[in-house]
């Protein structure tokens, strides 16, 4: 399957670069400067074979460097993890109390999805989040899944073996670390994986840190790059290495799911997608109605089972 750069794909990277402008500064003059800067990147690098995730990171880089700050979502990012902390105490509640282990699992799965919600890469396509991560949570945890493999997915993991749990956003990371403990409990070793270098609102080490992160799952690396998604054109060896070599891979969010099904015909192991839709393309290439669909789609190849 490949995910490349659509035309509808160009006003939603420039609305991601408005609001990163937007965050640095409430000039107008210094947010149109910035956005110039944007437009350009975009002129320069568009070509029918680029996918949107590379395009995205190297518009924002080049935003970054023009506004001279690295990292205009840390405040947010901090915000948002520190709500997430907050709310996440109920939850365990929650699935410490269930019957079963496949119930624990399930409500792992759910709470995981819900929180992908938490994307401020997004600003088009209906689909717009403004940091309410507990409103955001209540209301997509209500809708259910649109595609709902967590059947398959509990019996995949139950198998244990080598997880790799590639981590999107912050705020939604803290819900993650409930399903790698699920994970770790059916006797998978998790290695988890955030960006290098910042990059909208996605977890970095630095905030994988900051949550404890490190102390949930058995290793922590990164992806090697600051673009969206994987970065498939600066992937990091040690990434790359643990693609090949784990039989399960969980996959967060939608950029990742866009680099990730460029690449899966080469991969063994199972993969798992996890994500809210962000936009029609991919409700479309994920078959369910649209935006705001919250999917859980298992893709099993090579010698990893039906």
């Amino acid at each position: 399957m490949e995910v490349k750069v659509d035309p509808q794909c160009i006003p939603c990277i420039l609305a991601a670069a408005y609001r990163a402008a937007a965050t640095v500064t409430d000039d107008r003059v210094r947010r149109l400067e910035l956005l110039r800067v944007a437009s350009a990147e975009v002129g320069r690098i568009l070509n029918p074979e680029v996918t949107s995730c590379h395009l995205t990171g190297l518009v924002l880089e080049a935003l970054s460097r023009a506004c001279g700050v690295e990292d205009p979502y840390r405040r947010l990012k901090d915000e948002n993890n520190e709500a997430a902390l907050r709310i996440v105490r109920d939850v365990e509640g929650l699935i410490s109390g269930a019957e079963t282990s496949y119930r624990r699992f399930r409500l792992a799965v759910e709470y995981s999805v819900a929180a992908n919600a938490a994307d401020y890469g997004v600003f088009m396509g209906g689909f717009i989040y403004r940091g309410d991560l507990e409103d955001q949570l209540r209301r997509f945890k209500g809708k259910g899944l649109a595609l709902d493999e967590v059947d398959r997915f509990y019996g995949y993991a139950s198998r244990g073996g080598d997880a790799l749990y590639l981590l999107d956003n912050c705020g939604e990371m803290v819900f993650d670390t409930l399903l790698i403990r699920e994970l770790k409990r059916l006797g998978c070793r998790v290695t988890a994986v955030v960006k290098e270098k910042p990059c909208l609102n996605d977890a970095t080490i630095r905030e994988a840190l900051s949550i404890g992160l490190d102390e949930v799952a058995d290793r922590l690396i990164s992806t090697g790059s600051g673009t969206c998604g994987l970065g498939l054109y600066d992937m990091g060896s040690e990434l790359a290495e643990a693609l090949k070599e784990s039989d399960l891979i969980i996959c967060k969010g939608q950029a990742n799911y866009e680099d990730l099904s460029e690449i899966e015909e080469a991969l063994n192991g199972v993969i798992v997608y996890l994500l809210v839709v962000k936009c029609e393309l991919i409700a479309r290439e994920l078959g369910v109605e649209g935006v705001g669909d919250s999917v859980v789609k298992c893709v099993a190849r090579g010698g990893s089972g039906a």
